[in-house]
């Protein structure tokens, strides 16, 4: 779980099949596709 603060940058998807809409910080999604990204090329993430 991610904390929100107000003016940070966000993003939302909308799963409508589902009712459901998820959101994330946009650090967040930064960091998880960094760590994704890293893994994939089999380097390290620092940070």
């Amino acid at each position: 779980m991610y904390a929100i603060t107000p003016g940070q940058r966000l993003l939302l998807a909308a799963l409508v099949a589902h009712d459901l809409l998820v959101i994330h910080p946009a650090s967040a999604v930064a960091r998880l596709l960094a760590d994704l990204h890293a893994e994939i090329i089999g380097g390290r993430h620092v940070g």
